[in-house]
């Protein structure tokens, strides 16, 4: 149970929406740091993205409290239809499943920096700059804000944990 009283069983349309438009940004700005690199770049960069949702919704959304429900991103409705329900007492432990998705998030910053180093440019400059500030400090900002608060089980999430400095 949560330790405090009020949490969503289902989130907001809001949340899902302001949360989606955050990853559809992100991922819409490391496109643009990668497509330098070719066309073959981006087109692998968005497959595995694409990937990493789906391993995402098997290997911890359908373990979660919110498999079947509207999570704030809206893929515990997803996963639901995918895949079979996990025991939710396995939750915590399926955050190492995570840890690959994390690429999604590196990669472009790698292919940034290393264009800003091959050939200097304000531009890619200040799209590093941009996607670090949403991936990194506004995107976990709502994400804690509107999300994180009012889940069901962010007593029992290592991330939220981890992040947050809470005990069990």
């Amino acid at each position: 149970m949560n330790d405090q009283n009020q949490y969503y069983e289902n989130y907001p349309a809001t949340i899902i929406i302001l949360r989606n438009i955050f990853e559809i940004v992100i991922w819409g700005i490391g496109v643009l740091l990668l497509v330098k690199f070719g066309k073959w770049v981006v087109i692998s960069y968005l497959i595995y993205s694409a990937l990493m949702v789906a391993w995402i919704m098997r290997f911890r959304c359908k373990y979660c409290y919110y498999y079947g429900k509207t999570c704030t991103i809206g893929y515990g409705k997803v996963a639901s239809m995918f895949f079979d329900r996990g025991d939710n007492e396995e939750f915590p432990k399926k955050i190492k499943y995570i840890i690959p998705a994390i690429l999604t998030w590196i990669l472009p910053v790698i292919g940034g920096v290393f264009l800003l180093i091959r050939n200097f440019s304000v531009i890619i400059l200040i799209l590093v700059v941009v996607f670090i500030v949403f991936r990194f400090v506004l995107s976990e900002r709502v994400l804690v804000k509107y999300g994180c608060q009012f889940c069901y089980q962010n007593h029992d999430c290592p991330a939220y944990q981890l992040k947050h400095g809470h005990k069990k």
